[in-house]
């Protein structure tokens, strides 16, 4: 077994923590934010979140649409993105797309990472507990902008 080969003398509770631990770092580095959303009561769980966004977020009650809102006001999103992001966050918008059907959905749109714009993909995916009763989604942003930008430069160059 791993833990047998790997961590001499540990036991399993140390082991499922340090197992834990590793998978979240490696979230950490991969997604900027990593939230899990309740469509159906309008309310969010912080899985992976920006320290720096989350402590000047004005602490209400979790609602996903009050952080949608919050958000696109702020100077973190990019300017000619808002109205577009704005749509497609909307929270009847949503409800009524994983109603239809339950599935992947995904939005790129520019938003400032360590001080600059940056590409990021919006992903929304239905939980494991989804129903049409509980829309529990999650809900993950990743930087994508350098794979975004040379795809773009590659492109360019092939006209």
């Amino acid at each position: 077994m791993f833990q047998e080969n790997f961590m001499v003398g540990v036991d399993k509770m140390e082991f499922s923590r340090y197992m834990v631990d590793n998978a979240l770092n490696l979230l950490k580095r991969e997604y900027y934010k990593i939230l899990l959303v309740d469509l159906t009561n309008d309310v969010f769980e912080p899985i992976i979140v920006n320290q720096k966004e989350w402590e000047n977020l004005p602490k209400v009650d979790n609602s996903i649409s009050f952080f949608f809102e919050w958000f696109i006001t702020s100077d973190d999103i990019y300017r000619k993105d808002r109205e577009a992001f704005h749509r497609f966050v909307n929270l009847s918008h949503l409800r009524k797309l994983f109603n239809k059907s339950p599935k992947e959905y995904y939005f790129m749109y520019r938003r400032v990472i360590n001080g600059d714009f940056k590409w990021v993909m919006l992903k929304l995916i239905p939980s494991e507990h989804y129903s049409r009763d509980h829309q529990e989604i999650m809900l993950y942003v990743k930087d994508i902008d350098k794979v975004y930008t040379d795809e773009y430069h590659r492109l360019l160059r092939t006209i």
